[in-house]
């Protein structure tokens, strides 16, 4: 699976800040994760992971809690860590459409 394909997919999947919901249930850095996609170098377990949520989506299952953002805590600069790569992001899109 295609770093793109696996970020798309596990979007869908996990929601909005997925990486960081996905990197605190699997005890990985949210920038490991980022670097697996663009590195097209997804590890099979994390391919795994999200093939059995999309599964239990497609079964109307919920996420096991550990997926659930309300139940992960970080502490300020972890947040604010986390709002900026989403700021990043948004700023990269708008940056390359006016390109």
């Amino acid at each position: 699976m295609t770093g793109e394909e696996f970020a798309r997919r596990a979007k869908r999947c996990f929601g909005y800040g997925w990486q960081l919901t996905l990197g605190q249930a699997i005890d990985v850095s949210n920038s490991s994760i980022s670097r697996w996609c663009r590195a097209n170098a997804v590890p099979t377990y994390a391919v795994a992971i999200l093939k059995m949520g999309e599964m239990l989506r497609r079964n109307g299952l919920d996420l096991p809690k550990r997926f659930d953002r309300q139940n992960i805590s970080i502490d300020d600069e972890g947040l604010e860590r986390a709002k900026l790569t989403e700021i990043d992001a948004a700023t990269a899109k708008v940056k390359a459409r006016g390109a």
